[in-house]
C-alpha cells in the first residue's frame, strides 16, 4: 500500500498525507459492501454474489460521495480558470450514477450474468474514478492556492 501511495504523491508529502486520508475514506465505504460480499460468498456460489445487486448500490455510493467532494471543493476552485467543474460533475452524474441505477434497476428485475458482470465493471471503474478525481482535485486545490 505504502508504495501505492508514494507512486501517487510523486514525492509531495503533503500529497501523501491527502492520499492516505482518502484510501481511508475509501475503507470506511467500502468495508461493509465487502462484508455484504463476503456473506454472500460464503453462504452461497461465486455465480451468486455476481448476481448481486449489491455492487451497483455500492458503485452509487462512491458516485455520490465523490460528486459531493467534488462540490464542495469547487469554493476554492474558483481562482483556478477553465477547470470544468460543471462538465466534471455532470460527466460523474450521468456515467455514473446513471448508469448504475439502470444496472440496480434492470438486475432488480431481471439478474443474469451479463449484468452482473457489468456492474462489477462499473463498480472497479467507480473505485478508479474516485482515487483519480480526488487526486485530480487535490492538484486543481494546489494548483489554486499557489
Amino acid at each position: 500500500m505504502n508504495l501505492l501511495i508514494s507512486k501517487l504523491a510523486k514525492g509531495d508529502e503533503e500529497k501523501s498525507i491527502f492520499v492516505k486520508r482518502l484510501i481511508t475514506t475509501w475503507y470506511f465505504f467500502i468495508l461493509p459492501f465487502v462484508i455484504l460480499i463476503f456473506i454472500k460468498l460464503y453462504s452461497t456460489s461465486i455465480y451468486e454474489a455476481v448476481l448481486v445487486s449489491d455492487w451497483s448500490i455500492a458503485s452509487f455510493i462512491i458516485y455520490g460521495q465523490l460528486i459531493t467532494q467534488i462540490t464542495a471543493s469547487s469554493i476554492s476552485l474558483k481562482k483556478v480558470k477553465n477547470h470544468g467543474l460543471e462538465f466534471y460533475v455532470t460527466k460523474r452524474i450521468v456515467f455514473g450514477l446513471t448508469f448504475n441505477i439502470l444496472t440496480y434497476a434492470l438486475m432488480s428485475l431481471k439478474p443474469n450474468y451479463y449484468l452482473g458482470t457489468l456492474q462489477i465493471i462499473l463498480f472497479i471503474y467507480a473505485n478508479l474514478r474516485f482515487f483519480g478525481d480526488n487526486i485530480s482535485l487535490y492538484d486543481l486545490q494546489k494548483e489554486a492556492s499557489n
